[in-house]
């Protein structure tokens, strides 16, 4: 299934089995992780995370933050999703979702299923 296979172990602390570190100073983008799958059938994706732990805190199947001291944006996710008969930048299957802060939105709002409800 893969070219490359990595695992680790450890009983406490951070344990993680592939770091990328990225550090520039010059002009452009600078990627920590540039993944890109080519193919013509099947489903492709070119970020495949989960988690399966039994921990009692939280599992996330992915996590990302955007932290750095900047006079520009910063964006936790930034996604697009172009040239397809059908475009989502997101989709949520299964599950709530929960916004802790502010959704503004841009356009129009569409409800397809149910009832609004405004607590």
């Amino acid at each position: 299934m893969s070219n490359f296979s990595f695992s680790s172990s450890a009983n406490t602390g951070a344990n993680n089995a592939i770091t990328a570190k990225t550090t520039g100073t010059g002009n452009g983008n600078y990627f920590g992780i540039y993944s890109q799958v080519d193919g013509s059938s099947g489903g492709q994706s070119a970020i495949y995370a989960f988690s399966t732990a039994t921990s009692s805190i939280f599992n996330a199947g992915l996590q990302a933050a955007a932290v750095g001291s900047t006079s520009g944006t910063n964006y936790g996710i930034y996604v697009s999703a172009q040239n397809g008969a059908t475009n989502w930048a997101g989709w949520f299957g299964d599950g709530n979702v929960k916004i802790e802060n502010t959704l503004e939105v841009d356009g129009a709002i569409r409800f397809t299923g149910g009832s609004p409800a405004i607590d």
